[in-house]
């Protein structure tokens, strides 16, 4: 009891560590590198510099990781769809990690904007795996969670000069919905 109870609260821990990471990182460098002028997404940003691709493969390393700890050993065993969750993770991981060793550009930008593709796949599929998990209150925040998060995908395709606040918005709601994941594990 006391250790599924400290799993818990690490994974909630690790999950809140991760978002924060992510944002604070992010935010930056959408913040600083995006010309309105000449809009990009935030990977095509990171790969116009190596210094800033490396500042971007780290953060998705990092935090991809530290989601994963939280999912696998504190969320997904907990769950009623616990299997599915952790392949729609494990979908979502795969596409991160080989977001960031191939570049958003020249001849290697179609292969990564289809790991993007998968990797918002399985974020939007553990969105909606949270929202037929939970109950009472994390029901109703988890399916305003996928409403924004299947809003903000739309936006992307159909207003591309602002794809990137899109785009943020779309992972910083799935991150959201992570947490509120580990937080329905801790009730």
């Amino acid at each position: 009891m006391l250790y599924s109870t400290c799993m818990q609260l690490i994974g909630l821990a690790v999950a809140v560590l991760a978002t924060v990471i992510s944002v604070v990182a992010l935010s930056r460098l959408a913040y600083v590198w995006h010309d309105t002028r000449a809009p990009r997404s935030l990977s095509e940003l990171a790969a116009a510099q190596d210094r800033l691709l490396g500042h971007f493969r780290n953060v998705l390393w990092v935090c991809g990781t530290l989601f994963a700890v939280a999912i696998y050993g504190a969320i997904a065993p907990r769950l009623v769809y616990g299997f599915w969750l952790g392949l729609a993770w494990t979908v979502t991981y795969l596409g991160d990690v080989l977001l960031a060793v191939v570049p958003a550009r020249g001849k290697t930008m179609r292969i990564h904007m289809m790991y993007g593709h998968a990797m918002a796949v399985g974020m939007w599929a553990m969105a909606l795996l949270f929202c037929l998990g939970f109950t009472g209150g994390l029901k109703i925040a988890a399916l305003c969670v996928l409403a924004a998060m299947t809003l903000s995908a739309v936006l992307t395709v159909a207003d591309k000069p602002r794809y990137i606040f899109y785009e943020l918005a779309f992972l910083y709601l799935s991150h959201i919905s992570i947490v509120l994941g580990a937080i329905f594990v801790t009730r």
